[in-house]
């Protein structure tokens, strides 16, 4: 069965990791995110979404892009595997929104970036020799 929720302990929350991830961590970009990602030792994936102030102005417009992202990772998180297990590589990951503030991106073109960047993740726990089914 998979699991569709979106727990608490599944986001970053401590500044230091946040910090970390962003200086530590790798990149790569998306046709509308960047994803930095930072490998770790803990229990779950855990994860972080931005969309920075300077390029969409309205916080209301801020809010409903980060929740399309939410939910966009909420239904592709199954690719990297979420069963929870110690002693697993796991991921901290970023998605920071680098779109134009123009036109207003639909959940569809989240969707499509955000399972990308799961085959990327995926393929790194491969490397790493650690998958979760």
């Amino acid at each position: 069965m998979k699991h569709h929720g979106f727990k608490k302990k599944e986001r970053i929350r401590q500044k230091k990791l946040i910090q970390q991830l962003f200086t530590e961590g790798k990149a790569f970009r998306l046709s509308l995110l960047r994803c930095y990602y930072l490998p770790y030792e803990g229990i779950t994936h855990q994860v972080l979404f931005s969309v920075p102030k300077k390029i969409i102005k309205k916080a209301v417009v801020r809010n409903a892009l980060k929740r399309r992202m939410r939910e966009a990772y909420r239904l592709s998180k199954h690719m990297i595997g979420v069963v929870e297990t110690c002693c697993a590589t796991r991921f901290c990951i970023g998605y920071v929104y680098v779109g134009r503030g123009g036109k207003k991106p639909t959940y569809a073109n989240f969707l499509q970036d955000i399972e990308k960047s799961m085959g990327r993740l995926q393929a790194l726990l491969h490397s790493f020799g650690q998958v979760d089914a």
